[in-house]
């Protein structure tokens, strides 16, 4: 059995894809996806900090 620790954007990915190949899952989280997941929606943007002041 995998335990995943943390349901996050990773931990939750990374179990849907053991559980997709037909492995026992344990998500270990007290509330799924309600850390900093949503908090950092849409903020990988590195061209947008090419310039060294921003």
């Amino acid at each position: 059995m995998d335990v995943i620790v943390g349901g996050g954007v990773v931990g939750l990915s990374v179990a849907w894809r053991l559980a997709r190949e037909g492995r026992p899952v344990t998500l270990v989280d007290p509330a799924p996806a309600s850390g900093a997941s949503h908090a950092a929606a849409g903020m990988l943007a590195p061209v947008s900090e090419v310039a060294y002041t921003e």
